[in-house]
């Protein structure tokens, strides 16, 4: 998304379009019966084998599933593995709960993407979050290794 205005400062109208300096916001969308609707951030894109994903496509699917909690799931990629954290609703279940819930989630993951992702479930309330309770993929993303899980499903 590109915007121009008279109210923004010159210094940020960077992106020169057809002779007029826009603002890049950096979100992504698109523009339907003259109205514009926000799909996600760039820096949040997944891109697999030349195709771009929504991370928010397969926190979706995997918050579908009845054993994870609403809002405490994060996908993002990292050194070309996609990585999903989550928060499992039981914290106390068996290593088999975990490996069968592993399974159900990349049965679903598979069946719609097409491709395996690296499974991490966390404790209740590991999940990076701003301060409005949205998921910080970003803040995620750069602390997942050193966050406490309760169970890991690495391919």
């Amino acid at each position: 998304i590109y915007v121009h205005s008279k109210s923004i400062v010159d210094e940020y109208l960077t992106e020169k379009i057809n002779d007029i300096y826009y603002l890049k916001t950096g979100d992504l969308g698109f523009i339907y019966n003259y109205e514009l609707f926000f799909v996600g951030r760039c820096k949040d894109m997944i891109k697999i084998n030349g195709k771009n994903y929504y991370p928010h496509d397969f926190e979706w699917v995997v918050e579908k599933n009845v054993l994870i909690k609403g809002g405490t799931t994060a996908v993002f990629e990292d050194d070309n593995k996609i990585i999903l954290l989550t928060e499992p609703r039981n914290q106390s279940g068996t290593s088999d709960f975990y490996i069968k819930l592993a399974k159900q989630i990349l049965t679903d993951i598979v069946e719609i993407f097409g491709f395996r992702i690296n499974i991490y479930f966390l404790k209740s309330k590991s999940i990076i979050k701003t301060t409005s309770g949205k998921i910080s993929r970003s803040k995620c993303k750069k602390k997942y290794k050193t966050m406490k899980c309760i169970a890991t499903y690495i391919l």
